[in-house]
């Protein structure tokens, strides 16, 4: 018993484990269920990402956002920079499609049950700039349909 004890305490002071212990692992920022939630990033960034888009009043500023942070925005985020741009009825310059909009399609071809918030203000924000991308509108009927997410929508949400 004493041997397998002595065994066990050596294992645990030689230099190399304890050299992996102080090496810096590296952070994957995209969960593997394709959307970060506020946890997944450090708390600074999240921060950092919300204080910009809530003091973005132009494309621009947003399009910067979405390539600065791109694989740390949560899908909230996603879904509340499209839906502002609707909302103020911003112009759709080059960014919003070469930038923002292939962002929101990414993020909407992975929402799942537990986002129909985004998901439901994506759809009202597409709606409100009446946008006009086939590619769009069939992802969402896809996860409304096919996927049957219209399930886990509140019914304020569905009038």
């Amino acid at each position: 018993m004493a041997a397998a004890v002595g065994l066990w305490r050596g294992a645990h002071t030689t230099p190399s484990l304890r050299l992996v212990a102080l090496t810096q692992h590296p952070v994957r920022f995209v969960h593997p269920r394709g959307y970060n939630n506020y946890n997944d990033c450090e708390s600074y960034i999240f921060h950092e990402i919300s204080g910009a888009l809530m003091y973005s009043k132009n494309i621009d500023n947003f399009a910067n956002i979405f390539q600065k942070f791109q694989d740390q925005m949560t899908d909230r985020h996603i879904a509340y920079a499209f839906h502002f741009i609707a909302l103020n009825n911003l112009p759709k310059t080059k960014p919003f499609w070469d930038v923002i909009l292939p962002k929101v399609k990414e993020q909407l071809q992975t929402l799942d049950y537990q986002t129909t918030k985004s998901l439901t203000t994506i759809i009202r924000g597409a709606s409100a700039m009446r946008l006009q991308d086939n590619e769009l509108w069939e992802t969402i009927e896809s996860k409304l349909v096919d996927e049957r997410l219209y399930r886990y929508i509140e019914l304020e949400e569905l009038t």
